[in-house]
């Protein structure tokens, strides 16, 4: 045993704070010995150079043989798990060195090298455990691999794995990985609050009690903050200080503020302002010092900085402009939507293809990509840049209906893009009014809600307009709202 004063005195000889991994994992001064934890922190810290963040989250490697955290640490590095993976859960440190080279076969083999990098944390569970949760996952005919290994490395026992799962179904919940925190007990309790408050049970409503949930509720109400997913990942109290913080500096409320603590925000906030940034959204998916060294790259590279860019680190940043600019490819916001890799997989088949690499392309997948040429090529449709901000599948859903229900002339890129409900409504209207075939080439009219379009054909009628104008429709439907306000308002004050 250690007492808490040795403990504090030893942990601040290492950076770390003991308060912290005190509130993490009491436990420590029951099991820890002075020595044991000093070889451990010696070896982490001093050798292998991990950051004493990392050892707060995970405080129980501090406590275990320094011998078998060694040969856990030399058997992973050498079994090419990522340095970060290791870094970002000790825990799996202080697992038996012959059980964490069981888990680590037994993973490999039956989920892959690429799930062991994303669950790493699974190195911690022995493989009985893991046999067990699959045979109850198998027998509900539930193969999803992520969420098995979830539910493995979750802190609940076998059996009310079973009663978790069993609950979801009674209800028709979707089973995800954050249903695995909870008991069954309390789930039934947080279906009952979501259902008398119609919130969308969600994956992030089980990151919380039914009690927090509710007070969640009336503090979102409160201040007519939309009940989204995010808000459930703070407290009650939380919710409050940010929502005031906000509301003192003009900073919008929406959802992915509340990825950050009232302390964040008003960092991020500083740092914006400091660099006339635009505080968008996207900034609060990064912390203050990150967002830093991401106006820093962008800045030396001459990047516009908008909120796209902030969707990757810095170095991501980096590795993106170097692959653009290796390939020629002008680097506008859209790129950021993907990985250096996925964009090198996008080049590689437009090129095979002859595709422009405008930004619309990043959008999508290489894969999707391949599948929407495909599509286009059987159907003889031209390939435009528009025609990737749409998924093949829904261009094939308006396709078959354009095919089944009218002509193959309207097979073009402008109309295929068009979800097939919305079409659904807009042509048997055109086609009643005998103007259907104008929107071959006259497709913008496509944007307007159906209600709009009857709205703007009543408007340019009143003025003595036709709605169709040299085989185009009337150039009134192709206004944005503001200028068709501005329109309307002009003609009012003119009959007046």
């Amino acid at each position: 045993m250690i007492n808490e004063y040795n403990l504090e005195v030893l942990l601040k000889e290492y950076g770390i704070d003991p308060l912290k991994v005190l509130k993490k994992n009491s436990n420590i001064v029951d099991y820890g010995y002075y020595f044991e934890i000093k070889n451990v922190l010696d070896y982490l810290i001093k050798e292998l150079n991990i950051s004493p963040t990392n050892i707060e989250k995970c405080p129980s490697v501090m406590y275990r043989n320094v011998d078998a955290v060694r040969s856990n640490y030399e058997f992973l590095k050498q079994s090419k798990v990522n340095n970060y993976d290791i870094e970002t859960c000790l825990h799996i440190l202080s697992t038996d060195p012959i059980e964490l080279r069981k888990t680590y076969d037994y993973v490999l083999t039956n989920y892959g090298l690429d799930m062991l990098h994303r669950v790493t944390s699974i190195l911690s569970v022995d493989v009985s455990r893991i046999k067990d949760i699959e045979f109850i996952f198998f027998t509900n005919n539930i193969f999803n691999k992520n969420l098995i290994l979830s539910a493995c490395k979750s802190n609940l026992k076998i059996s009310e794995i079973k009663k978790v799962i069993d609950k979801c179904k009674d209800h028709k919940i979707e089973i995800t990985s954050s249903v695995f925190m909870k008991s069954a007990e309390e789930i039934e309790k947080i279906i009952k609050v979501c259902r008398e408050n119609k919130i969308e049970i969600t994956g992030s409503v089980f990151n919380k009690s039914a009690e927090e949930i509710k007070k969640i509720i009336e503090v979102c109400r409160k201040n007519n903050i939309e009940l989204t997913g995010s808000v459930f990942q703070k407290k009650a109290k939380e919710i409050e200080k940010i929502i005031e913080f906000c509301k003192k500096n003009n900073i919008e409320l929406v959802g992915t503020v509340f990825n950050k603590s009232a302390e964040e925000i008003e960092k991020i906030i500083k740092v914006c302002r400091e660099n006339k940034i635009e505080i968008t959204g996207s900034v609060f998916y990064k912390s203050a010092e990150e967002i830093e060294k991401i106006i820093e790259v962008c800045r030396e590279n001459k990047i516009e900085i908008t909120g796209s860019v902030f969707l990757k680190k810095a170095e991501e940043i980096k590795k993106i402009i170097e692959v653009c600019r290796e390939n020629k490819i002008e680097i506008t916001g859209s790129v950021f939507l993907k990985s250096p890799e996925e964009i090198k997989k996008i080049i590689e088949v437009c090129r095979k293809n002859n595709i422009e690499l405008t930004g619309s392309v990043f959008k999508q997948t290489s894969v999707e990509i391949e599948n929407i040429i495909e599509v286009c090529k059987k159907n003889k449709i031209e390939i435009t840049g528009s025609i990737f901000f749409k998924k093949s599948s829904k261009i094939e859903e308006t396709i078959d209906y354009l095919i089944t229900h009218y002509s193959n002339k309207f097979l073009i890129s402008l109309i295929v893009i068009k979800d097939k409900k919305h079409l659904e409504k807009v042509f048997p209207y055109l086609e009643s009014l005998g103007v259907l075939d104008v929107v071959i080439n006259s497709s913008s009219i496509l944007t307007l809600t159906l209600d709009e379009i009857i709205e703007r054909k009543e408007f340019i009628e009143s003025i003595g307009e036709d709605i169709v104008i040299n085989n185009k429709f009337n150039s009134i439907f192709g206004m944005s709202k503001k200028n068709y306000q501005k329109r309307k308002e002009m003609v009012a004050t003119k009959g007046k």
